[in-house]
């Protein structure tokens, strides 16, 4: 097992936002480009895309050395 380094929320927004900038905007979102944007924004399009419920991308992820991959027995 790889250890990981402690949990940084600062960078893992950073990376994140890097990681969905690529993926179309979840339609509920229409607000945030009138400036009601929230780190919600970014958790929901990284949990549809990168860190999905079945087979997580853990291959892309940018935060995976900061995941501690709870419950993920295979992924792509």
């Amino acid at each position: 097992m790889v250890a990981k380094r402690p949990f940084d929320i600062d960078l893992a927004v950073q990376r994140i936002r890097q990681a969905v900038r690529p993926f179309p905007k979840a339609a509920m979102f229409a607000l945030a480009e009138e400036g009601f944007a929230t780190a919600f924004e970014l958790l929901v399009a990284f949990g549809k895309h990168v860190c999905t419920g079945r087979l997580p991308r853990c291959s892309t992820c940018p935060v995976l050395d900061m995941c501690r991959q709870v419950a993920v027995d295979e992924h792509r």
